[in-house]
């Protein structure tokens, strides 16, 4: 995918944090794919795939 749609995708999700450890990943676009890393536990990291194809869809429907 385009660096610069994923950089938006990112900049929806980079916000939000894990329910049970209050913290934040990191991301980093590379190769046209989405590399979520720090992130604390498994639960946090299905919740960010999740949001991120969340985002994907709400995107690519706009265009």
């Amino acid at each position: 995918m385009n660096k610069d749609f994923l950089n938006k995708v990112i900049d929806k999700v980079k916000v939000e944090k894990c329910r049970k450890h209050d913290k934040v990943a990191s991301f980093q676009v590379a190769d046209g794919v989405v590399i979520i890393g720090d992130y604390c536990c498994s639960d946090f990291y299905k919740s960010l795939t999740e949001r991120i194809q969340e985002e994907i869809d709400k995107q690519t429907f706009l265009f």
